[in-house]
C-alpha cells in the first residue's frame, strides 16, 4: 500500500482535491434524524443498533469520537473528509490492477483514471456523507479493496486467504454493502488473468479467490444471529428470513434501483447510456473477426457480479423488513463506468481505436455526476433550513399558547393525513437526503429539541384521531391550521 501511495501520490491528491469540490457541500452543517440525535446527546447515541445490525466497528467508531471528545460539527468534518480520503486511496488501488495489466503508456490512462475515480466518487456516495458514521462504511470499502488487490496480486496460500480473510471480515462489519465492489473485482481479474485457461480452471481460482469473501458473509450472518439471540427489538433484524421471497424482491427492485434510480438526478439517463454503449459493444464484437466473442460473455458475467454481490446481504435480511437505499447498494451507481472498464480490459485494442469516445464518455459522466451530487446536497441543505425554520416557527407557537394559559406543553402527539409525504412539496427527495424531519415522530422529537431546546415526549396518533380534531383537510405543506392544543398536548397533523 505504502508503494502505491509514493507512486501515485499526485493522482491519490488529484482524487482528493476532486471529492472535497464535488461533496464541498457536505462540509456545511448538515442533519438528518440520526445526526439530530448525535448533536443533541452525544456520540453515545445508537450503539446498540450497530451492535444488533452487524456494525461493531460503527459503535467503536462513535464510543472513540466520545472518548476523544470531539463535538459533533468537528466530528461531521472529520467524517466527511475520511470518506473523500478512503475513496481516493481505494480508486488509485484499482487504477494501479488496471494499469499494471494494460501499459503504463496506453493512451487511455487518464480516462480510465477517471473512471475508476467515478467506481467511488458517485451519487449514491452522497448518503453516507449524511450520517457520521460515513466515515466507517468507506473505511470498510478501503480495507476490502486492499484484500481484493491482496488476493489478486499474490499467489494462492492459506496465509493470504486467511489475511484477506480478516480484512474482509474487518471491512463487513463496517457496514455490509462496502465489499460488494470489492467481490466483483475479484470476479474481474480472476478471468482476466486466467482467459486463456480452461472454463473448469477459471471457476475454480474463483471459488478460491471468493473464499474470504464467503467467510466474511458468514461472520457477520452468524454474529448478528449471537446477538439478537435474547433482542427482536430492532424490527430490522426480527423475523424470519424467506430466501425465494427475498429474491423476487430483489428482482423486481431492478427497474428502481437501476432505471430510477431511486429518483435521484441521473434516473434513466444512466439506463439509457448503458443501453446504447452495450449495443455498440456488442455490434463491434461481432462484427470484427480480429475480436474474441467470449469476452462478451465475460463482460456480462462480471457485470451481473457487481449487481448479485451487491444485493447479497439484502437477500439475507428478515422478509418482514426487507428494503432498498443507496447506501445499501452504493456500487449499482457505478456499472457505467465499471463497464467501460470491463470492456477496456477484455478488449483493449477495439476501445483504443474509439478512444476520442472513451474519453469524452469519461469527461461528460464525471461532470455529470458531479453535478448530480451538488444537486442532491443542495435539496439536503434546503430541506434542513425548512425543517429548522418550521421547528422554530411551532415553538413560537407554544410559547405564546404557555404564556396566555399558564399550561406547559410537555407532549405532542402527530396525527397523519391520509397520505403523508417524506419531503416538502419544493423539495425533490433523494433517499435519506433530504426526508422532512417531521414526517415521524422520533424526528419530530429530535428537531425540536435541536433548534429549540426543548425536549418532548413526541408519540404518533391515528387518521380517525386527526379527523375527528381537524377535520378531513389534507394538507400538503406546513400551516399553523394544523397545530391546535389541549391542556398540556399539542395535536400536529403530519402531512
Amino acid at each position: 500500500m505504502l508503494e502505491i501511495i509514493k507512486k501515485n501520490y499526485k493522482r491519490i491528491l488529484f482524487s482528493i482535491i476532486y471529492g472535497v469540490l464535488a461533496y464541498s457541500l457536505y462540509f456545511q452543517a448538515h442533519y438528518v434524524h440520526d445526526s439530530y440525535r448525535i448533536y443533541n446527546f452525544g456520540f453515545l447515541q445508537n450503539l446498540s443498533g450497530f451492535w444488533t445490525q452487524g456494525r461493531p466497528v460503527c459503535m467503536w467508531f462513535n464510543m472513540l469520537f466520545n472518548f476523544l471528545n470531539i463535538n459533533p460539527r468537528t466530528g461531521q468534518i472529520i467524517s466527511v473528509f475520511l470518506v473523500i480520503l478512503f475513496m481516493a486511496l481505494s480508486a488509485n488501488i484499482v487504477y494501479n490492477l488496471i494499469i499494471k495489466r494494460i501499459s503504463n503508456n496506453s493512451k487511455l490512462n487518464t480516462a480510465i483514471f477517471i473512471l475508476t475515480n467515478c467506481l467511488f466518487f458517485n451519487v449514491y456516495i452522497t448518503e453516507w456523507m449524511i450520517f457520521f458514521e460515513g466515515c466507517v462504511f468507506a473505511f470498510g470499502c478501503f480495507i476490502s479493496i486492499l484484500g481484493a488487490y491482496y488476493i489478486i496480486e499474490s499467489n494462492n496460500t492459506l496465509k493470504k486467504l486467511f489475511v484477506v480473510s480478516i480484512l474482509f471480515i474487518i471491512a463487513i462489519f463496517c457496514y455490509q454493502a462496502v465489499i460488494a465492489i470489492s467481490g466483483a473485482l475479484i470476479v474481474v481479474f480472476t478471468i482476466y488473468d486466467n482467459i486463456d485457461k480452461k472454463l473448469l480452471i477459471i471457476i475454480k481460482k474463483l471459488i478460491i479467490n471468493m473464499l474470504p469473501y464467503i467467510i466474511a458473509l458468514l461472520a457477520n450472518f452468524i454474529f448478528i444471529k449471537i446477538v439478537n439471540i435474547n433482542n427482536s427489538s430492532d424490527i430490522r433484524l426480527s423475523g424470519n428470513v424467506n430466501i425465494l421471497y427475498n429474491i423476487f424482491f430483489v428482482i423486481k427492485q431492478i427497474k428502481w434501483c437501476i432505471i430510477d434510480m431511486f429518483n435521484y438526478p441521473t434516473k434513466y439517463i444512466i439506463a439509457l447510456a448503458i443501453t446504447i454503449i452495450s449495443i455498440f459493444y456488442i455490434i463491434k464484437i461481432f462484427k470484427n473477426k480480429d475480436e474474441n466473442n467470449i469476452t462478451v460473455l465475460y463482460t456480462l458475467v462480471t457485470l451481473f457480479s457487481l449487481w448479485f454481490l451487491s444485493v447479497l446481504p439484502i437477500i439475507a435480511m428478515p422478509s418482514n423488513s426487507i428494503y432498498f437505499m443507496p447506501r445499501s447498494v452504493p456500487y449499482i451507481a457505478s456499472i457505467l463506468p465499471f463497464m467501460l472498464i470491463i470492456i477496456y480490459l477484455f478488449n483493449n485494442n477495439l476501445v483504443i481505436k474509439y478512444e476520442k469516445i472513451v474519453y469524452a464518455i469519461s469527461i461528460i459522466y464525471i461532470l455529470f455526476s458531479t453535478f448530480c451530487t451538488i444537486k442532491v446536497t443542495a435539496e439536503c441543505l434546503k430541506n434542513n433550513i425548512q425543517d429548522i425554520q418550521i421547528a422554530k416557527n411551532i415553538q413560537r407557537e407554544i410559547n405564546n399558547y404557555e404564556t396566555t394559559t399558564g399550561q406547559t406543553i410537555n407532549k405532542i402527539i402527530l396525527l397523519p393525513d391520509k397520505k403523508v409525504s417524506t419531503s416538502e412539496i419544493n423539495i425533490t427527495q433523494y433517499s435519506d437526503n433530504s426526508v422532512r424531519a417531521f414526517c415521524a415522530y422520533y424526528g419530530a422529537k429530535e428537531i425540536m429539541y435541536f433548534a429549540n431546546k426543548r425536549l418532548y415526549d413526541v408519540t404518533e396518533g391515528t387518521l380517525e384521531e386527526k379527523e375527528k380534531i381537524f377535520g378531513k383537510k389534507e394538507y400538503d405543506t406546513f400551516n399553523f391550521e394544523q397545530l391546535k392544543f389541549d391542556k398540556n398536548i399539542l395535536y400536529m397533523i403530519k402531512y
